[in-house]
């Protein structure tokens, strides 16, 4: 009986009746999806945390005085870029990419038309979003500054336990996402935890042999709730691979207002430009508010390429998985400033101007960035003519206005060439088939066994 239901479902919605079809297969499998993609997260993640329990034994590295540690800190060590317990390197950037993803695949819940608690999802993306801007620009070691540090956190906290509070009910009230609210909220509770460990470190004393492996532990119990709240969020995904890295890869494809969102974000960049420019300089002990657009971007446009490469021939495949290759290495580069490395392990690079500008300036790092992926998209001819021309010509005005303006105004600069670009690159949610996907996505069609 019901079996009527089946046949008004017409041909150009084939995917939705695999769907229904293959409902309780994937109940299932749910269970065990996450085990591919999270070997490999948490295997980085764990040479992370070994790094950061490492690095603090380590004796000092030498080189340009330009770059010297800051007081008190752990100092440029052999594995300082990828130490979690320091800023803008390549550890932190896997922490605020983590938490990027957590939020994007909310708000791809979010999305979804047939989406329950469509608030909740909404909701939990904006809190992910904050706790990745806050990995990136060490936020809430800013706010706490001052003779209250605690009480000045309050509102934020308060905030936070309110919105988190009302994703988690939602969530746990309904059987479909209730396994997913269980694992979200004890991600969020091992934050708690990691909280309670930064207040013992500011209220004791620690031995020096101590250093590193309070650091670790710290660190490794914010990466395990990252990795909970990956898992409880990845659950919820109904399309992609069963298995591997792309069940967790976001897809800008399925992101609503997506332009909009950048929009926001671009006055988010002008804003934490401003504080910038008008705070003290603090580039070896904080975090750079500024830096959190461009990496954003640039990992949203490598997750587009990462969707992109097996819609096409086995060249232009090939030419797309070296675009997103560079899209990953300008992400990286936005938190991470590999210009700064180079100058610090080489001691003799002690009196190049551009050099040390380079290794210091993020609006002269970005202008690299654009004319890397610009370029490459002139050579090849794979990223279209007018958005190469957009980055070619935008790291020319971001050079042009740190020589004239000075700092603040090419990270201006920049981060709008950055974002005209990713309007113009990723796909647009606004033209969509019968089925309820975008062109893009009804090119990838789901196959038994290994997509949904």
């Amino acid at each position: 009986d019901g079996s009527s239901r089946w046949c008004v479902l017409s041909v150009e919605s084939h995917r939705t009746c695999w769907f229904l079809l293959h409902a309780e297969r994937m109940s299932v499998v749910s269970s065990r999806q996450v085990c591919s993609w999270i070997i490999i997260v948490a295997g980085i993640s764990l040479m992370l945390i070994l790094a950061t329990l490492v690095n603090p034994y380590l004796p000092d590295l030498p080189g340009n005085p330009l770059l010297a540690a800051p007081s008190g800190g752990v100092g440029w060590r052999l594995f300082y870029p990828f130490e979690l317990g320091s800023e803008n390197n390549v550890a932190v950037w896997w922490s605020a990419a983590l938490l990027l993803i957590c939020a994007s695949l909310s708000y791809e819940r979010f999305g979804r038309p047939d989406s329950r608690d469509r608030l909740a999802w909404l909701c939990l993306s904006l809190l992910m979003v904050g706790f990745s801007i806050d990995e990136a620009s060490s936020l809430h070691e800013r706010i706490s500054e001052g003779p209250s540090p605690w009480i000045n956190l309050a509102p934020f906290a308060f905030v936070s336990v309110v919105v988190l509070s009302y994703c988690l009910v939602s969530l746990l009230r309904r059987p479909e996402t209730r396994h997913s609210g269980v694992l979200i909220g004890l991600g969020f509770g091992m934050f708690f935890l990691a909280a309670f460990q930064e207040f013992l470190e500011h209220q004791l004393t620690w031995p020096d042999w101590a250093i590193g492996l309070r650091v670790a532990l710290e660190e490794g119990t914010e990466l395990a709730g990252v990795i909970l709240i990956l898992c409880g969020i990845a659950l919820q995904r109904r399309h992609g691979p069963l298995y591997g890295l792309g069940r967790i890869v976001p897809r800008p494809a399925r992101l609503p207002y997506l332009n909009w969102v950048l929009l926001i974000g671009l006055a988010y960049h002008f804003f934490a430009v401003y504080l910038e420019s008008h705070g003290q300089s603090e580039s070896n002990t904080r975090g750079r508010p500024s830096s959190w657009y461009p990496f954003a971007l640039w990992f949203l446009l490598f997750c587009s390429a990462y969707w992109s490469m097996g819609r096409w021939s086995q060249d232009k495949g090939f030419r797309r998985g070296v675009l997103a290759l560079l899209y990953l290495f300008c992400s990286v580069d936005g938190i991470a400033s590999f210009g700064k490395y180079v100058p610090k392990l080489i001691p003799v690079w002690n009196d190049n101007q551009i050099l040390d500008l380079y290794a210091t300036s993020r609006a002269l790092g970005v202008s690299v960035q654009c004319a890397i992926v610009g370029g490459y998209g002139v050579v090849s001819g794979i990223v279209g003519r007018k958005p190469a021309i957009i980055l070619v010509v935008g790291a020319f005005l971001t050079v042009f206005a740190l020589l004239v303006t000075g700092e603040p105004v090419a990270q201006v600069v920049g981060g709008t060439v950055i974002g005209v670009y990713a309007v113009v690159s990723l796909p647009d949610r606004t033209s969509r088939s019968p089925d309820g996907l975008t062109r893009d996505e009804s090119l990838y069609q789901p196959v038994a066994g290994s997509y949904r």
